[in-house]
Order: C-alpha cells, then sequence, then structure tokens
C-alpha cells in the first residue's frame, strides 16, 4: 500500500509540475505578444477580431 501512495504522490507532483510549466510557457507566449505588438510602431501587429479568437488561459488550462 505504501507503495501505491508513492507513485500516486509522484504522479501527482508530476502533473502539477507540467501544468506550471505550461501555464509559465503560456504567460511567456502572451508577454511576447504583447510587447511585439507594441514595438510596431505603436500599432497592433494583427487586428483586434484576431486577438479576441485566442483561447483564454482558463480554456487551456481546462484542456490539459
Amino acid at each position: 500500500k505504501e507503495k501505491e501512495d508513492i507513485q500516486r504522490r509522484k504522479q501527482l507532483e508530476r502533473a502539477e509540475r507540467n501544468r506550471l510549466a505550461a501555464l509559465k510557457k503560456l504567460q511567456a507566449k502572451a508577454a511576447k505578444q504583447a510587447s511585439s505588438q507594441v514595438m510596431a510602431d505603436g500599432s497592433s501587429q494583427r487586428p483586434a477580431s484576431q486577438v479576441s479568437q485566442q483561447p483564454s488561459q482558463d480554456s487551456h488550462r481546462s484542456n490539459l
């Protein structure tokens, strides 16, 4: 029984690490996009309609 508990705990920790890594990746991507839009001499690089179509972090999180 103890072995099972240890394995389960390892699985949970790995899942949590993966989730945090994916979250960090998303945030980095969002930051990069935001800064690149600002850098384009003040005008955003893509129309607002496209930006709003990007999946939010919440919908992304439920897919993980």
